[in-house]
């Protein structure tokens, strides 16, 4: 039985998937453990250089198949971007 035929038979009709690809700067930024205020950098080149650690961690974490820590710091790197975006 092909999809069609099965699709007719069973009064089926076929739609596009529609689904929220992006949440909003809110969802984006909850939840990540940043550094407290005092320990953030406050410069673009300081902002970069920090978050291109952070993306040596993670990759060193998601090899080492440690994938919840792995997800944290690249919250914790979007929460960084958000702030360079906003300097």
């Amino acid at each position: 039985l092909s999809d069609l035929a099965h699709n007719k038979e069973h009064n089926i009709t076929p739609t596009s998937v529609q689904k929220k690809i992006f949440g909003s700067m809110h969802d984006v930024l909850q939840g990540a453990e940043i550094p407290s205020e005092s320990e953030l950098p406050h410069d673009h080149q300081s902002i970069q250089k920090r978050i291109k650690e952070r993306e040596k961690e993670m990759i060193k974490a998601a090899e080492n198949l440690e994938f919840e820590q792995a997800a944290k710091i690249r919250d914790e790197i979007k929460k960084l971007e958000a702030i360079d975006l906003a300097l």
